[in-house]
């Protein structure tokens, strides 16, 4: 039987959790707002994608325990980053929308942080691997965006 002290603690880690994914949420929407229907939105719009993903994935977590099956396929439905091949934002564009993006990175650095430290932390191999798996795909965002505001493209 599950300890019901244990079991209302990881919810409120996991409700934590989940207002940091709603603040990125919503810093991608600004900037999203921001840049209307330029063609460097679409690297916003997949970044706000996998946002809204890790809230699905931390909703079903507080909502009932998962098998480590149900989590891969969960980890599996969707990643768009890809910072590899990421280039910068034109001049323009940045000017725009660095403060917003200076923002997120504060927000994305604390999830980073948040998730890794639960990761390390927790006991429990489902939460453990999704804390990681969230860890992992913060840490790639915060790349993302690094890129994305390091200099001039064309």
């Amino acid at each position: 039987m599950q300890n019901p002290l244990r079991s209302w603690l990881i919810k409120r880690v996991l409700k934590s959790a989940l207002v940091f994914e709603r603040d990125m949420f919503e810093a991608y929407e600004a900037i999203l707002k921001e840049l209307q229907k330029k063609p460097a939105g679409e690297r916003f719009r997949k970044l706000l994608e996998e946002e809204k993903h890790h809230q699905q994935i931390l909703t079903r977590l507080t909502g009932r325990r998962i098998d480590d099956e149900e989590l891969e396929k969960i980890f599996g439905a969707a990643h768009f980053h890809d910072p590899a091949s990421t280039l910068p934002l034109p001049p323009n564009i940045l000017k725009a929308v660095g403060q917003k993006i200076a923002e997120l990175q504060n927000i994305e650095k604390e999830s980073y942080l948040f998730y890794s430290n639960l990761q390390r932390i927790s006991k429990i191999p489902a939460v453990k691997k999704a804390f990681k798996f969230l860890a992992d795909q913060e840490r790639q965002h915060l790349l993302i965006l690094e890129k994305l505001a390091s200099g001039t493209n064309g």
